[in-house]
């Protein structure tokens, strides 16, 4: 069996790609319905869609350097999703809810093949599939799937990181679902109370359903994220398949956006609580120099870690709840899944 499942493979067209100093320019190129007219810019063609701790942030930065393709420096602009309840006053980088900054993110991306970005909620969102298919019906779709019980104790821990979650033991948070389900329990600085329903995260059977209703199967990639970390060259050049560019082009390949836990929660939340303030100090320096203040702010608050394994009680308890929705996941992708449920 495949270590990944793109439902349908495409014979890869042949693209002429030159430089001019900065900007590629593709040869050759189907525009088809992605561009916005002709000696406009063109619309995104491709979404990373999620899941969330799957894998979306190594695939983003590992499809940033092809030459035939653009995706902008933001990640996660979550431009689509009207029913993602997030705060978006209270990060760092707000998400884009305007039309004309969402296609500003694609500027430079003139006479691409191939332009996309990676919004991990969309997967999540019960209107996202719906949303982009109106915005671009020929779009391609690549969901990233994890075990779900590994994937919400990675959750748990990035919100603790973001303050998205105040709970440090996730057994605790994994209880407080159904009183935060009734706006109860919610911490004040977090920025989307939807995520903190672990559960309904990790349901990718009717995520998956969706997109795949919407798009169909041709138009949709799934890749299972022990498959790319186990080969992740086997299964970057199948995504560029999938993607119909040059299939042999390869970057460096390092892991993304690893496991960080808060060391200074008061330096953590007086910046969630004033998010505001930290945008303003950062915007009042020379562009060169932002990204450096801002990862210095978040270095003080916080290190890298390898996080304790989850309790063996917590779960043997989870492999029970998700055993039926993961035995469906399989069913409807083909693909034997049961080993998440195996106890380890």
């Amino acid at each position: 069996m495949h270590r990944l499942r793109s439902f349908q493979e495409s014979p890869v067209a042949l693209v002429r790609v030159t430089h001019c100093g900065n900007r590629v320019v593709c040869g050759n190129v189907d525009r088809g319905p992605c561009w916005r007219g002709e000696g406009q810019m063109p619309n995104p063609n491709f979404f990373i869609v999620g899941a969330p701790k799957c894998g979306t942030t190594s695939l983003y930065e590992y499809l940033r350097p092809h030459p035939e393709l653009f995706m902008p420096p933001m990640k996660e602009p979550h431009f689509f999703g009207s029913d993602l309840q997030i705060a978006t006053e209270m990060l760092e980088r707000p998400y884009i809810r305007d039309k004309a900054a969402y296609l500003a993110l694609f500027d430079e991306a003139a006479g691409c093949k191939r332009l996309g970005e990676a919004s991990t909620w969309y997967l999540f969102s019960k209107l996202a599939a719906r949303e982009i298919k109106a915005f671009n019906p020929h779009a391609k779709i690549i969901i990233m799937l994890r075990n779900p019980i590994e994937m919400i104790y990675s959750l748990h821990g990035q919100f603790l990181w973001t303050c998205n979650e105040t709970l440090e033991s996730f057994e605790q948070a994994w209880e407080a679902q159904a009183d935060r389900r009734r706006g109860g329990r919610i911490p004040p600085e977090s920025h989307f109370p939807q995520g903190l329903q672990y559960a309904q995260v990790a349901s990718y059977t009717e995520q998956v359903k969706r997109y795949l209703e919407v798009f169909g199967r041709s138009q949709v990639m799934i890749i299972f994220f022990d498959d790319f970390v186990s080969d992740t060259p086997e299964v970057y050049g199948q995504v560029l398949r999938f993607l119909e560019i040059d299939p042999w082009f390869r970057p460096l390949f390092r892991a993304a956006n690893v496991a960080k836990r808060p060391t200074n929660i008061g330096v953590k939340r007086f910046l969630k609580r004033r998010p505001k303030l930290q945008r303003g100090v950062i915007a009042m320096l020379p562009p060169r120099l932002r990204p450096h203040l801002s990862r210095m702010m978040n270095r003080l608050a916080s290190s890298r870690i390898e996080r304790p394994p989850m309790s063996e009680p917590m779960r043997a308890r989870l492999r029970e709840q998700f055993a039926a929705q993961i035995e469906d996941l399989g069913e409807l992708l083909s693909r034997d899944l049961l080993h998440w449920c195996a106890s380890t």
